[in-house]
């Protein structure tokens, strides 16, 4: 009873809840909130983290304070931009947001959550809670309003808001089903999960999401396998073969249990190999087209924090061109690129440091959310608004074979 109590107020339920804040905090059920959800868990899990800092009695490594500095560093050069950025309003909230929100978000899986094998175990768990949640509610509003061939609206956030949590949601799942080798209720459990999960992805709308999904699950499968070039020989681990039966199954279950209209993610991801790519992706590429052009004008400090909508034509107002290089280069330049790289750089050096990755399933599990971020950072989403990138990003200072006796539950 404990030790259930100490995990559901612990430091991970509410970073969890604050990372996704954006995604519920619309929904009228919330309306009752004195204050903004964002602010009130923001504040929370910097509470809850100041505790577990304390009883850690300051600890901290030198690998974390590396690349703390290191995105410090990038953020610093994003705010100094501003002196040159035609945008004022809009940049000033930019700032903001990377600064607190964003930084935050890595910081509380650096120093925290990466320590410590329990708490990242947690981290997983509340993840699956609460993506299971968001899929109950998409395809509650899915069902009662017979949303067949429309986008779906729940929790009061779009598809896009929607297939990103869940996503997440389903690779954890997914890879946690096929390493359960203990117990096969357990593995049932989170294989009818998943199942949900895949339904409600390919009904909700969103073609990002689940091909950002299909990315993650694709790294299990990558990491299990043994590429010999020289030789032109391919190995399969034990695991793949249960990995790519699950994956069928699952596949052909959705489609054959859910009526062929409902499938609106699998209809919009149709037009992509059509001679009409449809209006939103057409968008997409006019705002890339803008970026190079706009980066081209300004290559090395870029056009400034918060530039880019300015000189785009959509005025000083939240908008970006739904790619993170071209974002990067267009606002902050070879200098920010270069920043943003060094940072990337040393995370991936550490994830790829010590045990490697195909012998640790939490490992895996990490890189797998960081592909799934990345092709949805590739795809959609401010900078700032990629807080789950920045926090799995914090997660490669996880290592297996450490050791840190400083660790307190909380």
């Amino acid at each position: 009873m404990k030790r259930a109590a100490s995990a559901v107020f612990s430091f991970e339920v509410v970073f969890v809840l604050f990372l996704f804040a954006g995604r519920f905090k619309e929904d009228p059920r919330f309306d009752w909130v004195p204050v903004d959800t964002t602010v009130l868990l923001l504040l929370g899990s910097l509470a809850a983290g100041g505790w577990v800092f304390y009883k850690r009695k300051g600890k901290m490594r030198r690998s974390a304070l590396l690349l703390t500095g290191l995105l410090g560093l990038f953020f610093t050069f994003c705010g100094f931009s501003y002196f040159w950025s035609p945008s004022t309003a809009y940049a000033v909230e930019k700032i903001g947001y990377l600064w607190v929100l964003t930084f935050w978000s890595f910081l509380g899986c650096a120093f925290i959550i990466s320590r410590d094998q329990a708490r990242l175990r947690r981290f997983f768990v509340v993840l699956m809670v609460f993506s299971s949640w968001f899929v109950f509610e998409a395809l509650g509003a899915f069902l009662r309003a017979d949303l067949t061939g429309q986008q779906v609206y729940a929790l009061g956030t779009r598809y896009l808001g929607l297939g990103r949590v869940i996503g997440l949601g389903s690779i954890v799942l997914f890879i946690y089903a096929i390493s359960a080798t203990r117990s096969r209720i357990r593995r049932l459990l989170f294989l009818a999960l998943f199942f949900a999960h895949v339904a409600t992805l390919l009904v909700i709308g969103g073609r990002g999401p689940l091909l950002a999904t299909v990315a993650g699950l694709l790294v299990p499968v990558y990491f299990g396998t043994d590429w010999d070039m020289m030789r032109a020989k391919v190995s399969v681990q034990r695991y793949v073969k249960p990995i790519i039966a699950s994956l069928l199954v699952s596949v052909v279950g959705v489609i054959l249990f859910l009526p062929s209209g409902a499938l609106t993610t699998v209809l919009r991801l149709q037009v992509l190999f059509s001679n009409d790519v449809g209006a939103s992706a057409g968008m997409r590429i006019q705002m890339y087209e803008q970026a190079v052009e706009i980066w081209a004008a300004h290559p090395l400090g870029g056009a400034g924090i918060g530039g880019w909508p300015v000189l785009a034509g959509w005025g000083d107002q939240k908008m970006y061109p739904h790619n993170l290089f071209l974002e990067v280069l267009s606002e902050y330049g070879i200098i920010g690129f270069i920043l943003v790289s060094t940072f990337a750089f040393y995370a991936f050096r550490k994830m790829f440091a010590g045990k490697p990755v195909n012998k640790s399933i939490l490992k895996i599990i990490i890189f797998a959310i960081f592909a799934n971020t990345f092709v949805n950072a590739m795809l959609t989403g401010d900078l700032s608004d990629n807080r789950v990138l920045f926090a799995m990003v914090g997660l490669f200072l996880y290592s297996p074979s450490e050791r840190d006796q400083y660790c307190h539950r909380t």
